[in-house]
């Protein structure tokens, strides 16, 4: 009976191994350029709208063209569209190619603002939407004869989605894991190394991305650059989040790299404002253990 008891446990330690070993974790990138809409004009007119994303604004990572076309449900004749994202919308039907070709590149000079400025005022269309989640009271359809109402029904108007997936299997384990569900605000994440163990798995993710979505503005070139540990349980349930930056122009913390003798250990002088007289802590990367310290 001893024996049979000490086969059970060497096999359940062995099929723990097995599992930590089979466990496999990817960094997915997820994009989506497209949206349909529905809403109504007037509240009487039940219409949808398809829009596709165009063309990025050179100096905004978050403003951005849109193409596609809109309909009324009871005729399904389709009615082309172009216009612009800023955090709302302002649709345009053209006459003429040359007009949907200014807003499609946002042809008028000067800053990102004069431009959109110039773009959500034009004069010279068929019929313009303009909807605003932020201000409900100027959402409105207009031939230039007339304004009605205008409703969309969508919570989200944004047609561009840029967002990352940790996809999880194992033979016990089939998850995937959306980032921004897990209230983290930081992007452009790649996935340094996980551990997996019986009580649990940490995973270490590395950010940089620029610390403004605004180029033109302050911290426009800038960076924010750090690491981030995912601590989970066996059943991979999420114990805590740990977050470290080492460089932040938002917060005038810069480093410099501490050379180190072993390959999975990183090391950072961290600095506010680039000056060594004012040197705030420094970090201490295990890549191997998956941890985080800070002297």
């Amino acid at each position: 009976m001893k024996k049979r008891f000490l086969l059970l446990v060497s096999l359940f330690i062995t099929l723990i191994d097995i599992s930590a070993q089979n466990l496999k974790i990817e960094l997915q990138n997820i994009r989506t350029e497209e949206k349909v809409m529905t809403g109504s004009i007037n509240s009487k007119y039940p219409i949808s709208v398809y829009l596709n994303f165009y063309n990025s604004s050179e100096d905004h990572m978050r403003i951005y063209s849109v193409k596609g076309w809109y309909y009324y449900e009871n005729i399904k004749k389709r009615i082309p569209l172009v216009g612009i994202y800023d955090g709302g919308l302002t649709l345009y039907s053209f006459k003429t190619k040359e007009q949907q070709d200014q807003v499609l590149n946002f042809e008028p000079k000067g800053t990102v603002w004069k431009k959109i400025d110039i773009l959500k005022n034009l004069t010279e269309f068929n019929e313009k939407f303009t909807y605003s989640e932020d201000d409900k009271s100027g959402n409105e359809w207009t031939d230039r004869k007339k304004k009605l109402k205008l409703e969309l029904y969508n919570q989200d108007i944004s047609i561009l989605k840029e967002y990352q997936v940790l996809n999880i299997k194992s033979p016990q384990i089939n998850k995937n894991i959306n980032l921004s569900d897990l209230g983290i605000y930081d992007r452009g994440f790649e996935l340094v190394n996980f551990a997996n163990a019986a009580t649990g798995t940490k995973i270490l993710l590395k950010f940089d991305y620029g610390s403004r979505f605004n180029i033109q503005g302050m911290c426009g070139a800038g960076n924010e650059t750090g690491y981030t540990i995912l601590n989970y349980d066996s059943d991979f349930n999420l114990i805590n989040i740990q977050r470290t930056e080492i460089e932040s122009c938002l917060g005038n913390v810069y480093y410099e790299g501490i050379r180190s003798d072993v390959k999975h250990i990183k090391k950072f002088k961290l600095s506010e404002n680039g000056s060594d007289t004012k040197i705030a802590k420094t970090i201490t990367i295990n890549e191997k253990l998956i941890e985080i310290k800070t002297e």
